[in-house]
This record gives structure tokens, C-alpha cells and sequence, in this order.
């Protein structure tokens, strides 16, 4: 995350008021009320990239800047990626390392202020160094800035639209006060890893359906035609028995057991699901 106004927002700021925030302790960091969205629209950018809907993402790449903010990312490092769906995530000061930004005159507002030198302060701002005329607008609200042919133009921050573009390898969603950069890159180990997460999530569901107590275990079986999927199970039967309470699973038909085919990241898939039998207790 990267604010280029450098200053504290107050809890309960009415850009994020109402928002809501899942499991993050707001009262005791008021700046989850704004964070945890401006995260979200991170997530969701990344969302929108090919085959990424169920994969996990390998870097979350932060930039804090209220005070006192990077302290409790670190402390609560492990509910943030658990969360956002994330393997870690980095704080970083510098937000250049993964993005670009250009400046460009808001015409609506520097024509009638700047009338026939309009061009002239359109090809300034095309040629300044975006990183310098952010920071002294930042720092003062408003920069001289020097016309071709001579004279010069005071520009205010409202004057100009920024435009911010990820850097090779990340999306970026941003907000009026933050970036948030997130990995893009796909690995074959994070693809299984989002595929069993949303099996998990799909066998969870059918247990709803059909109405299982919380603790109770069961005989799970999986058939799919995807080798992808299957190998992805495979891989993770330990997690995919944990998460799901299943004391076995097993690869084919299951008798006497209730089914249910899903879709998973567009590869069908079929789950039995069979109660565990509890041995009779003997009275007397």
C-alpha cells in the first residue's frame, strides 16, 4: 500500500464506513476499517487474470503508511494472508519497484484555470518526473511548474490525474490513499493448491446439504476425469482429510454413499460422501 498524501485517516473514515471487515480486529487497529477493502480490490484485480480463480497467490506486496501500520501487518501476518488467500505478503516502502505512474492534467479543471497555456502545461507534465511532482504535491499541495517557451503554471493536486500501472509479474488495484500490488505469477504448486481449496470448500458444502454435525467424520470419494485434479487431491489427501473430518478417501465409487458433481475451476468433479459408521456401545 502506498498513499502519496502521507497523512492519518481517522477510524471510521467515511470513504470505508459500513465496509465490511471479516475477522480483522478493528478495534484495535481502526485502519482495518479502510485496509482490508483496498486489499479486497487487490485480490479481485488479480481475479480477473486467466486461470487465476482458484489459485492461491504467492506475494501480497504492502506498503503502509499510517503510523504504527506495519506493526500490526506483522503481528497479525498469518490472519492477512489467511484472509486474502495469500502465501505472505512483503512491506515495502517503495512502491516504484512494482509499479509506474504518470501524471496527467485533469482538462476539466486547467482549462478554465490555465485557459491558452493549457498545451504548454500538457507537455510539461508529460516530461516531469512523476515520483518528484507527486512528492512535492504530496508534501505541499501544490508545484510550479516550468512551461515550454517560458513562464510557468501552479498546479494543486486536484489538478492532475494519476495514472498507476503494474510492472511486469503483478496487478495493481488502487484507491485515493493506497496500491496494492499482487504477484501474478502462476506456479504448478500454487494451481493444485487453489484447485484442493476449492475442493475442500465444495466438500464442506455437501456436508451442509446434508446436514452432518460439525465433528462428525466420514468416507470420502472423489471420480474426475482431470488428471490435473486428481494428482492435485493426491497430493494434498492429508489437508484435503483434515479440513473435511475424513478418516479415508479413496478414488472411484463409493456404495451406499450420497453424491453430489460439482464444478471446480471448470473441471468437473464428483464427491461420495459416507458417514462413518459408530461402533454400538454396550448397556449393562
Amino acid at each position: 500500500l502506498w498513499d502519496g498524501r502521507r497523512r492519518s485517516v481517522p477510524a471510521g473514515d467515511a470513504v470505508w464506513r459500513g465496509a465490511t471487515v471479516v475477522r480483522l480486529p478493528v478495534r484495535r487497529a481502526p485502519a482495518a476499517r479502510w485496509l482490508y477493502p483496498v486489499l479486497r480490490r487487490g485480490m479481485t484485480e488479480v481475479s480477473r487474470l486467466p486461470g487465476s480463480t482458484a489459485v492461491l497467490r504467492r506475494l501480497a506486496c504492502l506498503t503502509p503508511w499510517q503510523p504504527g501500520l506495519p506493526a500490526w501487518l506483522a503481528a497479525h501476518a498469518d490472519l492477512v494472508c489467511d484472509e486474502l488467500n495469500v502465501k505472505q505478503f512483503e512491506i515495502c516502502a517503495d512502491p516504484d519497484r512494482y509499479i509506474t505512474r504518470s501524471v496527467q492534467p485533469d482538462l476539466k479543471k486547467l482549462g478554465p484555470k490555465l485557459g491558452k497555456d493549457l498545451p504548454k502545461a500538457r507537455d510539461a507534465l508529460a516530461k516531469a518526473d512523476p515520483a518528484a511532482l507527486l512528492a512535492a504535491l504530496a508534501r505541499d499541495g501544490t508545484t510550479t511548474l516550468p512551461l515550454p517557451g517560458g513562464g510557468t503554471a501552479t498546479i494543486a493536486s486536484d489538478d492532475v490525474l494519476v495514472r498507476t500501472t503494474a510492472k511486469p509479474g503483478w496487478a495493481a488495484a488502487e484507491s485515493p490513499r493506497a496500491v496494492v500490488v499482487v504477484a501474478s505469477e502462476l506456479t504448478s504448486e500454487l494451481v493444485a493448491e487453489g484447485l484442493v481449496n476449492e475442493v475442500v470448500h465444495a466438500v464442506q458444502s455437501f456436508r451442509k446439504k446434508l446436514d452432518l454435525e460439525f465433528t462428525e467424520r466420514i468416507e470420502l470419494a472423489f471420480v474426475t476425469d482431470s488428471a490435473d485434479l486428481r494428482q492435485a487431491i493426491e497430493a494434498h489427501r492429508d489437508v484435503v482429510g483434515a479440513e473435511t473430518l475424513a478418516t479415508g478417501i479413496v478414488f472411484g465409487p463409493l456404495d451406499g454413499a450420497a453424491t453430489e458433481s460439482v464444478d471446480v475451476d471448470g473441471l468437473a468433479l464428483s464427491i461420495s460422501i459416507l458417514r462413518e459408521k459408530v461402533p454400538a456401545t454396550k448397556s449393562g
